[in-house]
């Protein structure tokens, strides 16, 4: 009877797994094609990610709160990092009871944190930051600022959602970039470490920073 639970429960458990993975694919090919399609045909909107950051929001907080997430198998690619950060900086509010207006914009913070990798012309996959020359290095830590520039054009937007976009590469003890801020809001510092504990596992991006220096 144990071993027929236990072969019930793991075919339950791959079937979930095949599931949660259709449902990851879906959300990877829907960011694509919103931010792809604002990159290629200047002056479309932004808006249709409001969806997007609703429909995560929705999934995470629903999610049983002990669900193990496999994340060994990525591809490294800039939308399927875009989606666990998001993912992972929900949990992380979800976790410290965050009001549900500030879930909705950290969201959509992370759903754009790294719209600026695409505006630059040095590789960010597996992007060592301390390999580059001194004017690669320059032209990596221009994305905030020009995810931000490109973002200053979505009127509906909140200022503060621009704001996470511009610091996600900060530290509190203001030694980031671009602008070596010493950013303190709650949501900043969220982001900031999601996204800096994805590139270490995802080789997204590789930075000398630890995760203590957002915190």
């Amino acid at each position: 009877e144990a071993n027929a639970k236990a072969d019930m429960w793991l075919e339950n458990n791959i079937e979930s797994n095949k599931k949660l993975s259709v449902i990851i694919s879906e959300y990877i090919e829907k960011i694509k094609s919103i931010l792809e399609k604002h990159i290629y045909h200047r002056g479309s909107s932004l808006r249709e990610i409001e969806y997007v950051a609703e429909d995560i929001i929705q999934d995470v907080m629903q999610a049983d709160e002990n669900m193990v997430i496999d994340l060994l198998e990525r591809e490294g690619n800039l939308y399927e990092h875009t989606l666990v950060v998001t993912k992972l900086c929900i949990i992380v509010a979800k976790k410290m009871k965050l009001t549900a207006e500030q879930i909705y914009r950290l969201a959509l913070g992370a759903l754009l944190h790294d719209l600026g990798l695409r505006y630059i012309t040095v590789p960010y996959i597996n992007c060592d930051i301390n390999e580059l020359s001194e004017a690669e290095a320059f032209e990596y830590r221009k994305h905030p600022i020009l995810a931000y520039s490109v973002l200053e054009e979505e009127k509906w937007m909140d200022p503060f959602v621009k704001k996470m976009v511009l610091v996600h590469h900060e530290r509190r003890d203001g030694s980031g970039f671009p602008l070596k801020q010493k950013t303190r809001d709650t949501e900043c510092g969220i982001l900031q470490a999601c996204d800096a504990f994805d590139c270490f596992i995802s080789h997204q991006e590789v930075e000398s920073l630890q995760l203590s220096d957002h915190w």
